[in-house]
């Protein structure tokens, strides 16, 4: 996971911008989701986008990639994705080290949330893998690509508000995840306040969702 700054925004969006965005408009209204997808990616691309229209060109890939990436709609034109048919005792988990995912998002996909209901013969709509994470700390904001951030193909597929250690304390890099967690408790490590905060809790820090970085 890379920490970075924030990304070169332009003072006032290019006519050429404006152009693919408003093409990708049109593709989406077709129902041609990859080719709407293409073309703001490719307005981002040319890194003359304003912060509103960076914003809003993300904002309209998070709803595409809704249904292009974590839906079980099959898009045969999606070059990030495969159509895999399932052999006689393949595992889920296997599955996933193939393409790069985790098995756990095959089953989201799928509509599988048991990997023991694998069926041999059933189609699966597979997302190829690796998954990459963009951390903007002046923006909290994490951004996850199919592709590493940065180069040719890569795809932007969805942005999240996340929280940064106290006090700037988030060091900028790359880094890979060592621990998730759901739902965590907090230890307060300060003499004041309470030792610890229980998961839910609307005070603690952590919210839903903690990822530790190595």
């Amino acid at each position: 996971i890379p920490v970075v700054a924030p990304a070169n925004i332009s003072a006032k969006t290019s006519e050429s911008a404006q152009k693919l965005i408003a093409d990708a408009d049109a593709k989406r209204k077709a129902d041609d989701l990859i080719e709407a997808r293409k073309l703001l990616v490719a307005a981002i691309d040319t890194g003359s986008l304003s912060a509103a229209d960076h914003d809003d060109v993300l904002r309209r890939l998070n709803e595409i990639n809704e249904t292009v990436v974590f839906s079980p709609r099959k898009f045969i034109s999606d070059p990030h994705a495969v159509a895999h048919v399932v052999k006689p005792g393949e595992l889920m988990q296997k599955i996933g080290k193939m393409y790069d995912v985790p098995w756990e998002f095959i089953g989201r996909v799928n509509g599988i949330p048991d990997p023991r209901k694998l069926q041999a013969g059933k189609t699966l709509k597979i997302i190829k893998g690796p998954f990459h994470a963009l951390v903007d700390k002046s923006e909290f904001t994490l951004d996850i690509y199919l592709g590493q951030p940065g180069t040719p193909g890569a795809m932007f597929v969805r942005r999240f508000r996340v929280g940064l250690g106290e006090s700037d304390s988030t060091p900028t890099g790359l880094w890979t995840v060592d621990t998730k967690l759901t739902n965590p408790r907090y230890y307060n490590p300060r003499a004041e306040g309470p030792r610890v905060i229980e998961p839910d809790d609307p005070k603690n820090p952590l919210g839903e969702r903690w990822i530790a970085l190595q």
